[in-house]
């Protein structure tokens, strides 16, 4: 007689900024709820899972790649989720230092102040017509 074994399908995991509560009278974000996304697997070769990703749609997600979408444990989605929030504040802290110092230009040359100390010599760069 045959044995009926019943394999569980492989399962990927992604956590992604999930569900983001926004307080309208301060205007700011009050609280985010990451989530774990499962993804199953459809097909597997040696490089590459296909999982099944947005309605019916096919996703190939690479094994041995640099940008990795999923991973197949959960402890390795949330070391890869902390590493791409870690890039998003550097990112994003770089580009509102800048928008600021190009605030203060702004606001200096509209007050006719000519000085163009307010930018970073990089920054300065930007502006310069060539």
């Amino acid at each position: 007689m045959y044995e009926i074994v019943k394999v569980e399908p492989k399962v990927l995991y992604r956590y992604t900024d999930g569900h983001t509560e926004i307080s309208y009278y301060f205007g700011r974000v009050t609280k985010v709820t990451p989530i774990l996304e499962k993804y199953k697997v459809v097909r597997e070769t040696e490089k590459s899972y296909f999982i099944s990703y947005w309605c019916d749609e096919v996703k190939r997600v690479s094994k041995t790649g640099q940008n990795i979408f999923a991973w197949d444990t959960e402890e390795k989605a949330l070391y890869n989720f902390l590493k791409r929030k870690e890039a998003q504040v550097r990112i994003l802290t770089s580009k509102l230092d800048k928008a600021k110092m190009c605030l203060s230009w702004a606001k200096d040359k509209r007050n006719g102040k000519e000085d163009n100390k307010a930018l970073n010599p990089i920054i300065q760069g930007i502006f310069s017509i060539k």
